[in-house]
């Protein structure tokens, strides 16, 4: 699997204990299964570490998923304010946070503030 951002390889890693997500260790976008989201907590996501990356890299992405080829849409939803550059595969449904974007989640769970309304306009769209 290829990262859609860099192009570079997608290692196996797990977020909440039962997945299988991906992770691009040249950027640090992180590949997600759409059942994922909802397992989410500050706990599975305290030991991960922003990735430090040169930004010209993500020129030599397509934009593609890493699953099935299809293309990334934008994720943008009314309840959510503030700018989340989340994609989505409309045909596995998998979800695509690109250079640690995750982290702004990981940072919001931490604030106690806004997750609930992040992570049900996520799951529910």
């Amino acid at each position: 699997m290829n990262c859609p951002d860099c192009a570079g390889n997608l290692v196996e890693v797990t977020l909440s204990g039962i997945d299988k997500s991906f992770r691009c260790f040249r950027c640090g976008g992180i590949w997600v299964k759409d059942n994922t989201l909802g397992e989410l907590s500050i706990k599975a996501l305290e030991d991960w570490k922003p990735v430090v990356f040169e930004r010209d890299l993500l020129i030599a992405g397509k934009n593609k998923c890493p699953q099935d080829d299809k293309e990334l849409k934008q994720f943008s939803n009314s309840r959510i304010t503030g700018t989340w550059n989340v994609r989505k595969c409309d045909e596995c449904l998998g979800w695509w946070w690109p250079m640690d974007t995750l982290f702004r989640v990981k940072e919001v769970i931490a604030q106690g503030s806004g997750y609930t309304k992040i992570k049900e306009a996520i799951i529910n769209s």
